[in-house]
């Protein structure tokens, strides 16, 4: 499963975060100046957190993975 990231401003650095259910950082991506991709592929079905940071502002969404 591949996630990509769209709708966010055209900004210069884009951060994204996973976490799992118990805080811990399932992975991490940095993007700049290109769209961000998060693959999921390898990761195992749960509830993870998306922390993304897009110049100085964050958003946190929910994400269930179900296979």
């Amino acid at each position: 499963v591949t996630l990509e990231l769209t709708g966010l401003p055209t900004l210069p650095d884009v951060e994204a975060t996973a976490l799992d259910v118990t805080g811990r950082v399932a992975f991490s991506y940095a993007a700049v100046g290109n769209k961000p991709l998060l693959d999921f592929t390898a990761k195992p079905s749960g509830v993870y957190f998306l922390k993304i940071l897009v110049g100085d502002e964050m958003l946190t969404k929910r994400l269930v993975l179900s296979r």
